[in-house]
Parts: structure tokens; C-alpha cells; sequence
């Protein structure tokens, strides 16, 4: 990552980029449009943009200032599935701050400066940390505009639990606790990832997985290398749970629907994630940090991965 230097140098810019991969979604304008219209500092915003899709399937975002854009187009034939489309997307990190968001989300007026508040003033409570959650959601009603939901000062977080009919760690939600600097937690949703850069920088994501499993692989690996995971205690987002499509209009397209291929990539990626999530630590990078700390997270979860190693390998035999 470059050494002390790099991180003083790459922290002190203040710039936040959001990243953002998107499978042939028509709400990656709409979810660009809300982020940039929305940001208080709009100067200090970059975006990195996958976009894979048809040629008439890529959104023009040219109203994004050139020099505050990266924007990669693919033909969704290309596709290896979010896994690798995520890590295309957060490579070559230059910024203060880094957000993680899917290509079907909303964001509420100066998300970018209350995120980055409520960010510093629990960072300091936690040490080295990042936010995660999942957000109140939205839905595109008939006549096109957005409708969301509002539980109040109701906050939830996730947990992990372990599903033998899925053969995977999955999150399941409770309340979260009024504490200002929020719960940490132990499980995360890769919809919602907020955090100093470096941190994404050396906790990058692994291209060889699919889809499933990359929320409890992404938790070990940030958790056993020192790095909190903490609920975001504010609401500054929304997110679209249930693509929206009118009577008659395909909803929106998944790489699992177009790829004839997916079950063998689906199948190799859990082989991979049997030795991630049993503690196996020959992946380098992409594998597990501290054993102790593994330990930890089985304790503090009450799932024992180890002995799961495999069932989960078994996935599609």
C-alpha cells in the first residue's frame, strides 16, 4: 500500500469516491444523479463506475465533470459476476474516503458531509474501523418517481447466522442500539461500505468470487486484519430491495438470468470461500489475517465456520 507516507498523503486530500458496479440497471443514472445533485461538496466527489451491459445499456454521465469520473464499460458478456466487477471498480485508490454502494440507490441532502462527520467522531471511539448497513429502502412507483420508507428513529443492524438450507453465513437483522458512534458488528452488506481508503485498498475485493458469499468473506477478512466493522449509526442512503418494473417490462436483469455459465463459476467461487471462511490462511491477501482474531469472530458469533468447511464446499455437487 505504499507505507506511512502514502496513507498521510492519500488521507490529507479529502476526496471521497464512490463506487459503484452495475449489471445492465437502469437505475445507475438515477442512483449517479441522486449522489451528485445530493453532495454538499460536490468538488471533493470522484466516481468509479463499471458499467456492463449492452452498448445502449450504458447511461451517459457526461454532466460528471471529466476529471471526476472513471467510468469502464463492458459488454455484460464479459461479466465474471460482482466480485469482479466490485474490484475493476475500487483498483488504484486515491482518495481520503471510499463508499461502496449498488447501482439502485438514493442518498438524502449533504450525505457526503454527514457520513464523513459521523465517520471521524467514531473512528475515534473504535480505533481503525469501517461503517456498514443496510438502509431504509425505495421504490420507483408506476409513475416513475421515487417512494421511500421511513421507520423513524427505528435503526437496524445486521448479524450473521448460519443457514443449513443455503450452506452459508447470511444476515439476519436486529435493533440497533441508540449508541452515536454505532454497534459493532460482525457481518456486513456490501451495498453500504464507507471508510478511510487504505483500508479498501488492503482488504481488496477477491475477482474469483461470484456473488454469494462475498458479504461473509469481505466481514472475515476485514474483521481478522484488526479492522471494525461498525453499523452506520445515521441515515444517509436508500437502497432499492425489490427491482421495480411496470406490468408487461423485464425486471431488472441479473448475471445469473444471461450467462449460461454461471452455476461452474458459482460452484469454483464456494470451493474458494470453503478455505476463506474455514480459517484458511494460504490465500494471502485474500484469505483470513490473524488466526486469534478468527477465533474471535466465531466466539463472538456462536458459528463455528470451521466445521462448516464442508457443506459449503459441497455447494452445487
Amino acid at each position: 500500500m505504499g507505507g506511512r507516507g502514502a496513507f498521510l498523503r492519500i488521507r490529507g486530500s479529502g476526496i471521497l469516491e464512490i463506487s459503484i458496479a452495475s449489471y445492465r440497471d437502469p437505475q445507475l443514472l438515477p442512483t449517479v444523479r441522486s449522489a451528485w445533485n445530493n453532495a454538499k461538496h460536490q468538488d471533493k466527489i470522484r466516481f468509479s463506475i463499471v458499467s456492463q451491459g449492452e452498448d445502449s445499456e450504458h447511461p451517459d454521465l457526461s454532466f460528471i465533470p471529466e476529471n471526476q469520473i472513471r467510468y469502464q464499460k463492458f459488454h455484460w458478456s464479459e461479466s465474471k459476476g460482482v466480485c469482479w466487477a466490485r474490484e475493476i471498480a475500487m483498483k488504484d485508490l486515491n482518495s481520503t474516503y471510499f463508499l461502496q454502494v449498488d447501482s439502485h440507490s438514493r442518498f438524502v441532502p449533504d450525505w457526503d458531509e454527514k457520513i464523513i462527520k459521523a465517520y471521524e467522531k467514531a473512528f475515534k471511539y473504535h480505533g481503525s474501523m469501517i461503517f456498514t448497513h443496510h438502509p431504509e429502502g425505495y421504490t420507483v412507483n408506476d409513475d416513475g418517481e421515487d417512494e421511500y420508507s421511513d421507520h423513524g428513529s427505528w435503526h437496524s443492524k445486521v448479524v450473521p447466522v448460519w443457514s443449513d438450507e443455503d450452506k452459508m453465513v447470511g444476515p439476519s437483522f436486529e435493533r440497533a442500539s441508540d449508541n452515536p458512534y454505532g454497534d459493532e458488528v460482525y457481518y456486513l452488506a456490501a451495498g453500504s461500505l464507507f471508510g478511510y481508503s487504505d483500508y479498501f485498498s488492503m482488504i481488496s475485493y477477491d475477482p474469483l468470487l461470484y456473488f454469494t458469499g462475498e458479504e461473509p468473506s469481505l466481514a472475515l477478512r476485514f474483521y481478522t486484519n484488526g479492522i471494525k466493522i461498525v453499523n452506520t449509526p445515521i441515515k444517509f442512503m436508500y437502497h432499492e430491495y425489490k427491482s421495480s418494473w411496470k406490468e408487461g417490462e423485464r425486471k431488472r436483469p441479473t448475471h445469473w438470468e444471461d450467462d449460461p455459465q454461471w452455476a461452474e463459476l458459482n460452484k469454483a467461487a464456494f470451493k474458494r470461500l470453503s478455505l476463506i471462511l474455514s480459517g484458511d490462511m494460504s490465500l494471502g491477501i485474500f484469505g483470513i489475517g490473524s488466526e486469534d482474531l478468527y477465533n474471535k469472530w466465531i466466539q463472538e458469533t456462536g458459528i463455528n465456520l470451521r466445521e462448516k468447511k464442508d457443506i459449503i464446499a459441497s455447494w452445487g455437487e
